[in-house]
């Protein structure tokens, strides 16, 4: 099954559309209530939402969410006035995540790539860098937890771009 196919499928399970609501509403909920409410940001957290209920569920990233999210994201930036800043940042966030896919050989994927120019597009290359070392710290705890309760070996994968979904939800929220 092609990852495209996956990801639609991943899209379709039942269950990941019943959590995906309640996600979108935890990270949608809090700028309803600005004045006024910042709409540009909604639609990347409702793709933040379904990332992190994807990944952890399916493992995948679906190029169905992440490539409309960028488009979003920069069509944003282009409208504010931060065109430049948006491309450097999707294009730096997504450009070291490539380098170490390429480097980890299966340990980042497609999805993790997209997912940091989604996110390098949306908060800018600073902040995007700063969502990405603390997503690697909270991984490194949680695995060092799976290690020391025995519920884990050092091959175990750990859906990391639920990590970075949730970070970079909170910050545009914080910003927003």
């Amino acid at each position: 099954m092609s990852a495209l196919r996956a990801g639609t499928v991943a899209l379709r399970d039942p269950a990941t559309l019943l959590w995906t609501a309640p996600v979108a509403l935890v990270l949608v909920v809090p700028l309803l209530r600005r004045e006024p409410v910042p709409l540009g940001v909604l639609p990347i957290l409702v793709a933040l939402a379904i990332i992190v209920v994807t990944d952890l569920r399916a493992r995948l990233i679906p190029d169905v969410v992440t490539l409309p999210a960028l488009a979003w994201a920069i069509g944003v930036a282009v409208a504010d006035g931060r065109a430049a800043a948006s491309l450097v940042g999707a294009s730096v966030v997504g450009g070291a995540l490539w380098v170490l896919a390429v480097i980890a050989r299966g340990g980042i994927g497609g999805g993790d790539v997209k997912l940091g120019a989604v996110i390098g597009a949306a908060l800018g290359w600073e902040s995007a860098v700063l969502v990405l070392a603390v997503s690697q710290l909270v991984g490194a705890v949680i695995a060092a937890g799976l290690l020391l309760t025995r519920r884990g070996t050092r091959r175990t994968r750990l859906p990391i771009g639920s990590v970075i979904a949730i970070l970079a939800a909170l910050t545009i929220l914080s910003a927003a």
